[in-house]
């Protein structure tokens, strides 16, 4: 994770603040961050898993980290392998979708329902894709899941519907009867599907496998524009849109009505689109292995725990040279670690790697100290919420 092109400075004094009005900027950011968090509704999150190597996980049992099994194997191995074997179906023509589909926000257990009802009932191929938040939380959440038919847009709130979205979804996912069209599965849809819900997904056509096994462009605007799915207009709102909205806090509510509009644009289009890329691929005599690549992609995406921190520590671009620093650097990552699962924060919130980096260098010894090593502090830090400025110092000083 970048630092989010946060300007940092490393100097002998620090920037005055005679009024206290950094800090209390600081205080308030922080005060609203803590107190406009969804999870708090749901079951405290456990954070308690990492990984030490690719198929290696342990747990955390109050004390120390133990090898554990791997949780929720992939179970729909003999459906996918029969739907490999039997070879991948030419999808009939699907003409552009009009600008005027009908779009429904789901944000009730009933309209949940009556959604997973219909697409059950149709059988007919789904277009599928998520907005998730990595802020905020530890590991991150999935905020809305998209879902569009050839007649119809849905716009689900997670947030709202986080306990009903599993049970109501799960058995349409994984029937191989109907299609799911994603774009780029494998980075966040297929994850947090299975961390978030439970949902594992079944009859996969990744659009973006397909693309590139045509050497067509990956990014989803230029795509649909490559193959004649959107017109001009279309593919320049979405851009704009993409520029609003991309990292936008999708956990705010209510949600606006271009936020809708950039949300289902992600999916309203993908079965045109796969039907395009599908009719390609026959015609090329490429489509059986993009078809058998698609139905994998669900088995090797599913959700893995975050790297141990020695490992995330030792793959860090900004890991010292100096052998020192370098075993600081380490052993501020552990602690990052752990304080950002206790308090369910990302790590970057918590300290971000440029911090840890200066402190690695100057080893502080107080909070003015910490102050000049890097400038802002982080609001954790700055504010020493939850303990953590003086938990960072005395891990500091350990090192004496």
């Amino acid at each position: 994770m970048s630092d989010g092109g946060r300007r940092c400075v490393a100097s002998r004094r620090r920037r005055p603040d005679p009024h206290g009005a950094r800090v209390a900027g600081e205080v308030a950011a922080l005060a609203s961050s803590r107190l406009t968090r969804p999870q708090a509704a749901w079951p405290a999150p456990r954070n308690d898993l990492r990984r030490v190597a690719d198929d290696a996980w342990e747990r955390f049992d109050g004390s120390t980290w133990a090898p554990c099994d791997r949780t929720g194997a992939w179970e729909h191995a003999v459906a996918t392998a029969a739907l490999v074997a039997a070879g991948p179906p030419r999808p009939a023509p699907v003409a552009a979708r009009p600008h005027q589909v009908p779009v429904e926000v789901v944000d009730s257990p009933d309209a949940l329902r009556a959604m997973a009802a219909e697409l059950a009932r149709s059988k007919t191929p789904i277009a599928i894709d998520v907005e998730a938040h990595a802020e905020f939380s530890f590991e991150g959440f999935a905020c809305l899941l998209q879902v569009s038919t050839r007649t119809k847009d849905y716009v689900v709130d997670c947030l709202v519907l986080r306990e009903e979205v599993g049970p109501a979804l799960r058995a349409v996912f994984a029937d191989p009867a109907v299609r799911k069209v994603f774009h780029s599965c494998e980075g966040v849809d297929i994850p947090r599907l299975d961390r978030d819900f439970g949902i594992r997904v079944v009859n996969c056509a990744d659009t973006q496998i397909a693309a590139a096994a045509l050497e067509l462009p990956l990014g989803l605007v230029d795509l649909l524009g490559a193959c004649g799915v959107v017109d001009g207009a279309w593919a320049a709102r979405a851009a704009i849109l993409k520029k609003r909205f991309q990292n936008c806090d999708w956990r705010r509510r209510p949600l606006s009505s271009d936020q809708v509009d950039y949300a289902r644009g992600d999916a309203t289009h993908l079965l045109a689109l796969d039907a395009a890329l599908w009719t390609r691929l026959a015609d090329s005599g490429l489509e059986r292995a993009a078809f058998a690549d698609s139905q994998a992609a669900p088995s090797r995406a599913l959700w893995r725990p975050p790297r141990a921190s020695f490992l995330a520590a030792e793959r860090d671009k900004r890991l010292p040279r100096d052998d020192t620093q370098a075993r600081r650097f380490v052993d501020l990552y552990a602690w990052r670690d752990a304080a950002a699962r206790r308090v369910d924060e990302s790590p970057h919130a918590v300290c971000p790697a440029a911090a840890l980096v200066e402190f690695a260098k100057r080893a502080p010894g107080d909070a003015d100290a910490l102050g000049i090593a890097f400038e802002p502090l982080p609001p954790y830090i700055a504010c020493d919420a939850f303990g953590l400025r003086g938990e960072l110092l005395a891990r500091i000083r350990m090192w004496n």
